[in-house]
């Protein structure tokens, strides 16, 4: 609603007061929609905070989880390992035992072997032998040297036995040797596994678990010093807007006391206003009133052409019977019917053809202005058109003629029963709606 202008053209000051007043509060308004904002953001930012957080402990948590199955699967691995180990060092002792029982054979065997051929027959025979050779020096040469060939030969077996014998025992002192060396060496590797296994666990504890929670009590300590930071922010904030909100209360009441000094003003200006827009309703009655005038006016005109129209064609319809009633009275003479003193001839059926024409020319013409009348076009031009020149073809008979004639005819009838038809539509629409402001 405009602000009332009093005499000479001046602003009543009140006015101006209000217009301040709804200017201040719109700052204020504006102000609190800032801060709201500014709380909504910093909200915002903090659920963005507390998210960022959870992530990073969910991702800490996978990264945790994975440690724990990469060190379940190397603890697996150092289990097989040792598992592996203990078989193979099993098998070991085994085939050291059975290399020490069969040593043990070898040396019972070798002593056998020697008490055996100590026990002999021959052995015994050949120390007779012996005796009685270092005793009797004086038997012959020939049994000596035998006796001699055999005490050489059993000590060369007894000397190959004892060879045999000591490769024996120093075959199974290395063996025993070797064994002594494995059982040091898997010794030492099984201490260098469980050292490396104590080292491995000791460097995932130390690496994967103390670091990621250093990360994370850092990363904590971050965010709880943000969200101290953003609280504080917060609460300076609501003060503001606490403060902003008496502010607004204040200028609400100043702006309620104003709001009832204008409402007088108000009144009369809504009086006014009211009694403007009845004023408007007058006019527009009358400019519908001098419009249905108008359109009253434009229809009577165009019947009054209908009518002259009408009256035309039906001098026209007279003419052509009382032509067609001098056409079929009897003609005396063939040479009389052609004859240039004929009662009708092809010439004067040639202009009544072309009054037909023009009859039916006028009648469309008017229609098409009755439908653009009612498309609110211009009829103008189709003024223009009613009197144009209308083309006829030359009839070259009498029958033909009268056939062009009455077609014509017909043409034009029924374009004025359309238009008659059409105008009692109009005026029954005019009817409804002068019923209607009535």
């Amino acid at each position: 609603m405009d602000r009332p202008v009093h005499q000479r053209g001046r602003v009543d000051p009140r006015d101006i007061s209000i217009e301040k007043l709804r200017s201040d509060r719109a700052l204020l308004k504006e102000r609190l929609q800032s801060e709201m904002d500014d709380n909504e953001l910093l909200r915002a930012r903090c659920q963005r905070e507390k998210d960022h957080f959870t992530k990073e402990y969910a991702s800490f948590e996978a990264r945790l989880r994975t440690a724990n199955a990469a060190l379940e699967r190397n603890r697996a691995h150092v289990e097989s390992t040792i598992i592996e180990r203990d078989v193979k060092i099993d098998q070991l002792e085994k085939h050291i035992e059975m290399q020490t029982r069969l040593i043990e054979s070898y040396r019972k065997q070798s002593a056998g072997m020697y008490s055996n051929l100590v026990d002999t027959e021959a052995f015994k025979k050949a120390r007779r032998v012996n005796n009685q050779l270092e005793e009797d020096d004086g038997t012959c040469s020939t049994s000596s040297r035998e006796n001699e060939g055999r005490v050489f030969a059993l000590e060369q077996q007894v000397t190959k036995l004892f060879g045999q014998l000591q490769e024996e025992r120093a075959a199974a002192d290395a063996l025993e040797r070797q064994v002594e060396t494995q059982k040091v060496a898997n010794t030492k590797l099984m201490k260098a596994m469980k050292s490396l296994k104590r080292k491995l666990e000791q460097a995932q504890d130390d690496s994967s678990m103390e670091h990621m929670l250093q990360d994370l009590q850092v990363r904590f300590r971050k965010v709880s010093l943000e969200q101290e930071a953003t609280t504080a922010s917060l609460i300076a904030t609501q003060d503001k807007l606490q403060r902003a909100l008496a502010d607004n209360e204040s200028l609400r009441q100043e702006i309620a006391a104003w709001t009832a000094r204008h409402e007088a003003s108000t009144a009369t200006i809504e009086g006014k206003d009211s009694e403007i827009q009845q004023l408007l309703q007058k006019v527009g009655k009358q400019d519908h009133y001098i419009a249905d005038l108008e359109a009253d006016y434009k229809t009577e005109q165009l019947q009054r052409q209908i009518e002259r129209k009408n009256e035309e064609l039906a001098r026209l319809e007279l003419r052509v019977k009382q032509f067609e009633r001098d056409a079929q009275q009897p003609r005396e003479s063939e040479a009389n019917s052609q004859s240039p003193t004929a009662v009708l001839t092809l010439r004067d059926l040639d202009q009544i053809h072309v009054q037909a024409l023009r009859v039916e020319h006028k009648a469309d013409v008017i229609a098409t202005m009755l439908s653009s009348y009612e498309a609110g076009g211009d009829m103008l031009t189709l003024l223009r058109q009613l009197d144009d020149p209308v083309e006829a073809a030359v009839l070259t008979n009498v029958a033909e003629g009268k056939q062009q004639v009455l077609m014509s005819l017909v043409q034009s009838q029924s374009l004025l029963d359309d238009m008659s038809d059409r105008f009692a539509g109009t005026f029954a629409k005019y009817l409804g709606a002068k019923c209607a402001m009535q």
